[in-house]
């Protein structure tokens, strides 16, 4: 997952990573923000099809 999100040049740690994973009620919990999400998802993509070709 952090080398995914590296490839859209966005920096999440292992904690962060460890936090969003843990059990609701643990003291660190935390949601998992729109921002990760979105960058991961964009990572994912770019992970599977590869960079996007440039339009001539």
């Amino acid at each position: 997952m952090i080398e995914i999100c590296k490839l859209v040049n966005f920096t999440v740690t292992k904690s962060e990573l460890g936090d969003i994973f843990r059990n609701d009620e643990h003291p660190n919990f935390k949601k998992c923000g729109d921002q990760i999400l979105r960058n991961f998802l964009n990572g994912l993509v770019i992970y599977k099809r590869g960079p996007r070709e440039e339009k001539k």
